[in-house]
């Protein structure tokens, strides 16, 4: 079963006269230096652990790819990554990506980790329960993911008691905007089930659009128009994003494809993405000083 309803969207070409986010285009310095110099407030945890789930084919592992080339200065790729929208996920281990200082075996306090994507049919794409199984830490480096079977306390992937730097300390849904229209109720009840898991855990939570530029040609054709869209605007505000994920937090939108092109306006919203991610969801944190639980009213 496609994880994508087939049907074509119509081509989106409205803009605001205004844009509806503020944004600092041209401080891509400042804001890289704000991310470099980050340091968790809580003395305990060495590395805060950012965790990444979503659909097949919404750019999980690339996302990875982008934040640790905004560091680096240079397109990098320490996490395979596929370029298929639907079909089968191309993560398959838990494995915990680092960024480096540029000096060997020095590396910046934050750490991802990715997973197999979110899928309708049962037996296929990472099971909900392995997602929550790691936001606790019981999740092995290395773990190969059965969608057929999730981790259990007698598996050799499974870790008993696990410390605070093996717990996730950011979950974030990565969200491929030119395709969240056709998500089928499958993938989005998902969703919902890890995002009270994670509530209830305490841990913060995010939403990253991604391939924004696929979804609307005016962004695609000047980035500097993401935040003039009416389509992306929309995108921001839908149902699919806001059943589920209302009053948890500001949505952030990054811009990026499968192409290797990088550019300054690109570079801008990487780097506003990570620390828009990093300082405003972790320096709230009850682990480095970060808010979480559920939303009032739930």
């Amino acid at each position: 079963m496609w994880l994508f309803k087939s049907t074509t969207p119509p081509i989106p070409t409205a803009v605001f006269e205004k844009e509806w986010r503020i944004t600092p285009w041209g401080q891509k310095e400042v804001i890289l230096q704000r991310l470099k110099d980050y340091v968790p407030g809580n003395p305990e945890i060495k590395s805060i652990r950012v965790f990444l789930h979503g659909p097949v084919g919404a750019g999980k592992s690339s996302l990875i790819n982008f934040i640790n080339s905004v560091f680096q200065g240079h397109t990098t790729s320490i996490a395979l990554a596929d370029n298929a929208i639907a079909g089968e996920s191309f993560t398959k281990k838990y494995q915990t990506h680092k960024i480096g200082k540029g000096k060997h075996g020095i590396y910046y306090p934050i750490v991802f980790n990715d997973v197999m994507g979110l899928q309708e049919s049962s037996g296929k794409g990472v099971h909900k329960d392995d997602i929550i199984n790691a936001l606790k830490g019981h999740v092995k480096e290395g773990h190969k993911f059965n969608p057929m079977s999730p981790l259990s306390e007698e598996d050799p992937g499974y870790i008993k008691i696990p410390s605070s730097e093996d717990r996730v300390h950011c979950l974030v849904i990565v969200m491929p905007a030119d395709k969240m229209a056709f998500l089928s109720g499958g993938v989005i009840q998902k969703i919902r089930d890890v995002r009270l898991a994670a509530a209830d855990m305490g841990i913060p939570q995010m939403v990253i659009l991604t391939r924004v530029d696929e979804a609307c040609p005016l962004v695609k054709k000047d980035l500097k128009n993401i935040y003039l869209s009416k389509y992306i605007k929309e995108k921001v505000s839908t149902k699919t994003i806001r059943l589920y994920y209302e009053r948890l937090f500001d949505l952030l939108t990054i811009n990026f494809t499968f192409s290797g092109h990088r550019s300054n306006n690109m570079n801008w919203c990487r780097n506003n993405a990570v620390q828009l991610k990093f300082r405003h969801q972790l320096e709230d944190c009850p682990l480095f000083s970060v808010k979480g639980g559920r939303e009032e009213g739930r």
